[in-house]
C-alpha cells in the first residue's frame, strides 16, 4: 500500500512541474525542497539505504549538468525525488494490463529518464527546431551546405544503428531519436541563437543559463564568469563586478523546450509496461 502511495506522490508532483514547466519554465520551488525533505525522511526510517545512495549520485551528477547549463535545477530535483519515492517500477501496474514483465536491476528513474531524452529532446523537440528552421531558412548562412551535412550524417548513423540492431533489437529504439538530432547538429548555432535574449545583469538569476557561446571572451573575463550557470555567491560578485565595469546587460538563454513532460510521459509508459526496453525486448 504505502508503494502506491509514494507513486501517486511522485505522479501528481511530477504532474504539477511538468504543467508549471510547459507554461513557466519554472517548478514549485518551495514543495520541491519539502518533498524532497520529507522522501529522504522516509527513506531513512524504511532503512533505504541503497536507494538514497543512488539518489545521491544521481543528485551529485544532475548538479554537475546544472552547472554546465546541461539540464534545469528544477528538473534535478525532480529527478531526484521521483528516485526516493519510487525506486523500483511497482508489479502490480503492469499485470493490471495484463503485461507480463520480468525484474530488472536498474533503478525506475534510469530507464525512464532515457526514455523522455529519446522522446522529447533527441526526438520531438529536433522536429520542432527543424521545422523552426526550415521556415526561417533564408535567415541562416549556408543553409544548403548546413542540411546537407546533417541528412549525409544522419543517414551514416541512421544506416549504422539498422545494421547493429539486426544484432540487438535495443538499437532500433534509438534509430528515430539518434538520426533526427544529428541532422539538426549543423544548425546548433542557429538554433542557440534563436533562445538567446538581452537581460539586465542585476535582474540574473540562479535558474538563468548564460548564452556564453554569443558574449565576447574579455567580457566574460571582465565579469568573471566562467560556466553558464551561476549559484547565489557567484551572481553576487558578477552583479558588483558588471556595476564597476559599467555593464549593464548579458545575453542569456530564454524559454528553453521543457523536459519535464517528457519525463512524466516516460514515467507512464514505464509504469505500464514495467520497463519500455525490457518490454520491447521481450516482445520484438
Amino acid at each position: 500500500m504505502l508503494e502506491i502511495i509514494r507513486l501517486i506522490i511522485a505522479l501528481l508532483f511530477t504532474g504539477v512541474c511538468a504543467y508549471t514547466d510547459y507554461k513557466t519554465r519554472y517548478i514549485p520551488e518551495k514543495a520541491a525542497w519539502v518533498l524532497l525533505i520529507l522522501s529522504i525522511l522516509l527513506a531513512l526510517l524504511l532503512k533505504e539505504f541503497q536507494n538514497l545512495l543512488i539518489a545521491s549520485v544521481i543528485f551529485s551528477i544532475g548538479f554537475l549538468a546544472y552547472l554546465t547549463g546541461r539540464i534545469g535545477a528544477g528538473d534535478v530535483f525532480v529527478i531526484t525525488i521521483i528516485t526516493l519515492l519510487v525506486p523500483k517500477t511497482p508489479s502490480s501496474i503492469p499485470s493490471y494490463f495484463g503485461i507480463k514483465t520480468i525484474p530488472t536491476p536498474f533503478p525506475f528513474i534510469f530507464s525512464t529518464f532515457i526514455l523522455a531524452a529519446l522522446i522529447g529532446p533527441m526526438l520531438i523537440q529536433p522536429i520542432k527546431m527543424f521545422i523552426r528552421l526550415n521556415k526561417n531558412k533564408h535567415k541562416i548562412k549556408k543553409y544548403k551546405e548546413k542540411l546537407i551535412t546533417g541528412l549525409l550524417t544522419a543517414a551514416l548513423f541512421g544506416f549504422t544503428l539498422i545494421v547493429i540492431s539486426q544484432f540487438n533489437k535495443l538499437f532500433l529504439l534509438l534509430t528515430p531519436s539518434i538520426t533526427i538530432s544529428t541532422l539538426i547538429l549543423p544548425f546548433k548555432e542557429d538554433l542557440l541563437k534563436q533562445f538567446a535574449i538581452k537581460k539586465k545583469i542585476s535582474e540574473l538569476d540562479e535558474d538563468d543559463v548564460i548564452a556564453t557561446e554569443f558574449i565576447k571572451s574579455e567580457v566574460l573575463k571582465k565579469l568573471g564568469i566562467k560556466r553558464k550557470t551561476l549559484l547565489k555567491r557567484e551572481l553576487k560578485k558578477v552583479k558588483q563586478k558588471a556595476k564597476k565595469q559599467r555593464i549593464k546587460t548579458i545575453l542569456v538563454y530564454d524559454n528553453l523546450p521543457p523536459f519535464l513532460p517528457y519525463l512524466l510521459l516516460a514515467m507512464i509508459i514505464n509504469l505500464i509496461t514495467g520497463d519500455f526496453f525490457t518490454y520491447f525486448l521481450l516482445n520484438s
